[in-house]
């Protein structure tokens, strides 16, 4: 999901720990391969390719992510709308950052395509969709969902803890 990741321990029992980080980080990479935006195939990429038309399969992890982002969307009255990726291309906060920021024009065009309300969900069917051409999903909560679901919760530094620090680390 082009995020960085860094794990620590503190431990006596280095074998287990690399244990612990291999297992973490193949998660990691098995929830990458389901809601990166960055990889052909993925739950997000398939749905974001089929908006517009189709609603398509995708797996329990990513439908509970995208019910998480509309609450997170009903709680801010829309101020976080997992949809906003429909701005995608129009500013560059990747490796391709370039300090543009574009005009008004240029954005208005595509401001009808934000909004969660638009993103469907159907558990029974296991299936989610976007009813308009060009909706865009992010993949942000994924990283969330992998770091609190799975694997601990998050530190103030956004680092997660799997545990309590020892007792002379404060």
């Amino acid at each position: 999901m082009g995020t960085e990741v860094h794990i620590s321990a503190w431990t006596t029992d280095e074998a287990a720990a690399v244990t612990a980080f291999d297992k973490a980080f193949n998660e990691f990479d098995r929830l990458d391969a389901l809601m990166s935006t960055w990889k052909a195939g993925s739950d997000i990429t398939r749905l974001n390719d089929a908006a517009g038309t189709v609603a398509v399969p995708v797996s329990v992890e990513v439908r509970e992510v995208l019910h998480a982002s509309q609450e997170v969307s009903e709680w801010t009255g829309g101020k976080f709308d997992v949809t906003f990726a429909a701005l995608s291309g129009l500013w560059k906060f990747d490796h391709d950052i370039d300090g543009h920021v574009p005009d008004r024009a240029e954005i208005a065009p595509r401001l009808p395509l934000i909004d969660y309300r638009a993103l469907t969900i159907d558990d029974r069917a296991g299936t989610a969709g976007a009813h308009r051409h060009g909706h865009r999903l992010v993949d942000a909560l994924a990283l969330g969902h992998a770091d609190l679901a799975h694997h601990g919760r998050a530190g103030d530094d956004g680092a997660v803890l799997l545990g309590a620090r020892p007792p002379d680390e404060n």
